[in-house]
């Protein structure tokens, strides 16, 4: 952090040279100053360090107005998500919903929802109708059903949790948010 090096992806695994030993990736988003000063530092405390020539992963800074953006950070997504979206909001003529304007109100309503979130608020609470309870609830049983052949060790653990403190029930469809917080 002190030397402002990003570090973009840090992997570890056993040596290949010593079983004792670990061999570590590192890739970063930094200068060659900054990579150089870094690696430097960490000769001093690692016994073999090494770097892949920079200049064939380095793009010039006249090159970077043909490199497309893409977001870097999970706050980047709310520059892009209208993009992403917009794409879900219209049906073709032969979706099975095409005619049905009940379902085509609410598939905006939710369409609506998305394209005005930003990371960091709150997921917005969903008044859900009878139908789509119901149907929650016809789904739930029939996969309740399916868990102990077809759900892993995992999932079963922590279904109950799910229940208890995110509302997962037949009856009552859970909110993102409650599962958002649950799962934090």
């Amino acid at each position: 952090q002190e030397k402002h090096v990003n570090l973009v992806h840090i992997e570890s695994r056993k040596s290949k040279r010593r079983n004792s030993e670990f061999e570590i990736f590192v890739d970063c988003d930094s200068n060659r100053e900054q990579l150089n000063e870094i690696f430097q530092l960490l000769k001093s405390h690692v016994n073999v360090i090494s770097m892949n020539p920079t200049e064939h992963f380095n793009v010039q800074e006249d090159d970077m107005e043909n490199v497309p953006w893409f977001p870097k950070k999970i706050s980047d997504l709310d520059k892009c998500a209208n993009r992403v979206l917009m794409y879900g909001s219209d049906l073709d003529a032969d979706h099975p919903g095409f005619k049905d304007n009940v379902y085509r109100k609410r598939r905006k309503y939710f369409a609506d929802l998305a394209m005005n979130y930003k990371h960091g608020d709150p997921i917005p609470k969903i008044e859900f109708t009878e139908e789509e309870i119901k149907t929650w609830g016809t789904v739930y049983r029939e996969l309740n059903k399916l868990y102990p052949t077809h759900a892993c060790r995992e999932y079963l653990k922590n279904l109950p949790l799910l229940t208890k403190y995110c509302g997962y029930r037949e009856d009552n469809i859970p909110q993102l948010e409650d599962v958002s917080r649950f799962l934090k």
